[in-house]
């Protein structure tokens, strides 16, 4: 169906009100083919996309509509069925939440909703918890505040997987707006303190130490839902000198003090850092809104230093794997770091490695024999991390707990992270990994971006410094034991590589760029080459 097809079905669906149709009459014929030209599809992150008026947009009739497809699933493969729903900081989170909840109650399904702003781990935390049979959590992650998203969950607590996000997407496909089906809000049940309680015990159980800790910590949830699980797990762990950012301590759906609230984006600990060199601290560390991710900044030699995710992935192995559990195994991804390979071979640790997305690690972990294998981290080099097994998906919280508790072991050893990174890198090889960025928008946006990958599927060799030859793996077209998904990664003789792959959240090309030197100053050198020469190759075919 094109758009201006979808645009008139909208326009004479008896199930949408009249005062949404003429929001959708008064769009211009650009903003209508950008509405309509496709349905929002399920990517790594679920539905996600700009909130307003359309088929390709978030509002209460798609947020409806999928909930419909999600609630004939669980009705399919489940005797009475129950889900629960979590939702973030962001404009009409709260409302898209309760939408969903009653179209869950009018197909029968018992429906937990968390009575306040909750994270994306404490919904995978509680579907695993009240043994639910799916989970629904409404956010767009770190996205800019037009954007907002829904993230379907499965009954061990990760994300659909395609297989199961296909069904649900056919179930959708099949659904008319007239046909949804609407119960009572006197039918949901709440989760409140006693829960959230019950989720910062969990995570607590982990520390082992229990004495007052001296490092001093800068934080900042960025205006989500951080704000209040993160601070209280380091309180009970008596890490007692944490200083938040106050400003951005409350929901602000504008993100006013930081419109691109992105952990991974040095700029949003601004605030932070001036706060920071106040009190002395130690680390910066911030969420992004759902809490599932965290950036952090470590002080050495007076200043503050990023640590990317690849880096704080390698400082937790080696911090977990020094403390010699039996049969460890780490997960991580296609596109992370190869610097887990050289640790996890030192302790004699096993590496998995999975596509990009967190719901791949989770179902992974759900299948390990635990009577002989340890479940060590999981972790994305887009600084998702998970050290424990309450939860199949990356937990702010957990993560931000860990790292307090390594950065005070080695502060009590007169090291900074960074000090340990460079350890690091004198054991394993200087590893550098940067990504590159490309965003395109709109349907003639998403043609140029295939248009790219079809270029990098056909490339023979990419030259830069003194590399050329170089072996690819086509994960959408080879065998390599993991689901089809379009992404490219190619190999050179010195272990240098780079992915190629669609954003699952973003109308954007990525490209991860991996580089091994005999120094610092050596692996910075390839990186820069590297880019310059993939930037190149994709402006050629722009």
């Amino acid at each position: 169906m094109d758009h201006i097809k979808r645009y008139e079905a909208w326009l004479e669906d008896p199930g949408i009100d009249e005062a949404f149709k003429e929001e959708l009459r008064n769009l211009d014929s650009e903003e209508i083919e950008d509405a309509f030209f496709r349905d929002l599809a399920f990517g790594t992150g679920g539905l996600r996309g700009v909130m307003g008026p359309g088929s390709n947009r978030v509002n209460r009739y798609v947020i409806a509509r999928a909930t419909q497809g999600f609630a004939d699933y669980l009705n399919h493969h489940y005797s009475l069925p129950s889900a629960v729903i979590a939702y973030d900081t962001r404009a009409g989170s709260k409302d898209f939440a309760f939408e969903a909840a009653r179209v869950l109650v009018g197909n029968g399904i018992r429906t937990f909703v968390f009575d306040r702003v909750a994270t994306t781990p404490e919904l995978s935390y509680a579907v695993r918890a009240l043994e639910a049979q799916g989970g629904i959590v409404i956010t767009a992650s770190h996205n800019p505040k037009a954007y907002n998203g829904y993230k379907v969950y499965h009954h061990e607590g990760y994300q659909l997987l395609p297989l199961e996000a296909r069904e649900v997407i056919e179930r959708i496909e099949a659904i008319a707006f007239k046909e949804i089906k609407r119960g009572e809000t006197g039918d949901i049940e709440f989760l409140g303190e006693s829960f959230f309680n019950q989720y910062y015990e969990e995570l607590v159980q982990l520390v082992k130490d229990y004495t007052l800790k001296e490092l001093t910590l800068v934080y900042t949830p960025l205006n989500g839902a951080g704000a209040r699980p993160v601070p209280e797990v380091l309180k009970r762990a008596r890490f007692m000198k944490v200083f938040p950012v106050m400003t951005q301590m409350v929901p602000d759906p504008d993100f006013t003090s930081v419109p691109y609230p992105n952990p991974e984006d040095v700029a949003v600990f601004a605030q932070a850092r001036v706060l920071g060199e106040e009190v002395g601290a130690d680390l910066l560390i911030a969420t992004d809104p759902d809490a599932d991710r965290v950036g952090v900044l470590a002080r050495h030699q007076g200043e503050y230093v990023a640590i990317n995710g690849n880096e704080m992935g390698a400082l937790l192995a080696e911090y977990l794997l020094k403390g010699g559990v039996l049969h460890p195994r780490i997960i991580t991804t296609i596109v992370s770091t190869h610097m887990i390979d050289a640790i996890a071979q030192r302790y004699g640790a096993r590496v998995d490695k999975t596509l990009t997305g967190f719901k791949y690690i989770g179902e992974m972990i759900s299948g390990f024999d635990f009577s002989r294998e340890t479940f060590l981290l999981g972790f994305e080099e887009s600084y998702g991390y998970l050290t424990h097994t309450h939860a199949r998906d990356k937990d702010a919280a957990n993560a931000v707990l860990m790292i307090a508790m390594m950065a005070e072991e080695y502060r009590r050893e007169g090291r900074t992270l960074i000090d340990a990174l460079e350890t690091l890198h004198e054991t394993y090889g200087y590893f550098s990994e940067s990504l590159l960025n490309f965003t395109f928008e709109g349907s003639r946006g998403l043609g140029k971006m295939d248009e790219i990958i079809e270029a990098f599927r056909g490339l023979q060799g990419l030259e830069f410094a003194d590399q050329y030859a170089f072996g690819a793996i086509d994960y959408e077209r080879d065998d390599t034991g993991l689901p089809r998904e379009k992404v490219i990664k190619c190999l050179y003789p010195d272990g240098s590589w780079f992915a190629v792959r669609p954003s699952g959240t973003e109308p954007k090309l990525k490209i991860y760029v991996a580089v091994r030197g005999d120094s610092s100053e050596s692996a910075h050198k390839k990186s820069l080459a590297l880019q310059g020469a993939l930037k190149g190759f994709v402006e050629k075919n722009q």
